[in-house]
């Protein structure tokens, strides 16, 4: 047997949708902030009972074709235009500097909203050493003017090895998909 698990993160609770064939089934447990694999964890518990009927987390998770995570945070920040100030750090500013000029209103309003002029760049054709001294500038630079998650957008060709050298000079949690202005040979992570 073969499963479908999609998650919700919350603010308050973490939803579970169970998905096997036609037939759904729910489950919550309370959001760990300080801790989300705990929550997702206890949740996942939750819903091997389901399939299972007691629990039997290894086997739900041996069986699992795929596990879909989702926040409602960082939804309901879009649309509410509300959450953590965001910091932008590029490797080509034309792309930001032409967002607002090439794109819709509504996403020259969101960029406004979100990052508003907390954006910097830098070049990735430094040495690691170089770099790593203009990463730490930067990121200290969006840090003073209220950033409080950094989203880095490579540009190029070598994006995925730039990628690289910036996780190893600032700490990162990568996602391809974090930013919603993503372009064709564009890398984001967040």
């Amino acid at each position: 047997m073969t499963w479908l698990i999609n998650v919700d993160n919350g603010g308050t609770t973490t939803g579970f949708c169970l998905v096997d064939g036609g037939e759904v089934r729910y489950t919550k447990t309370l959001t760990t902030p300080y801790d989300l694999s705990r929550c997702l964890f206890d949740g996942l518990a939750k819903v091997s009972e389901l399939a299972y009927g007691r629990p039997r987390l290894a086997a739900l998770l041996q069986s699992t074709d795929c596990i879909r995570y989702s926040t409602s945070q960082g939804t309901n920040a879009l649309v509410q235009r509300a959450g953590p100030q965001l910091g932008l750090l590029v490797t080509d500013p034309a792309r930001v500097e032409g967002l607002a000029a090439t794109t819709a209103q509504a996403q020259e309003d969101l960029l406004a909203a979100l990052v508003g002029d907390r954006w910097g760049s830098v070049s990735l054709d430094a040495g690691d050493e170089a770099l790593s001294r203009e990463l730490t500038a930067r990121v200290n630079d969006l840090s003073a003017r209220g950033a409080r998650r950094l989203v880095i957008a490579v540009s190029g060709s070598d994006g995925a090895d730039g990628e690289a050298r910036a996780k190893g000079c600032i700490p990162v949690i990568c996602s391809a998909r974090a930013w919603p202005f993503r372009t064709p040979g564009m890398r984001s992570s967040l």
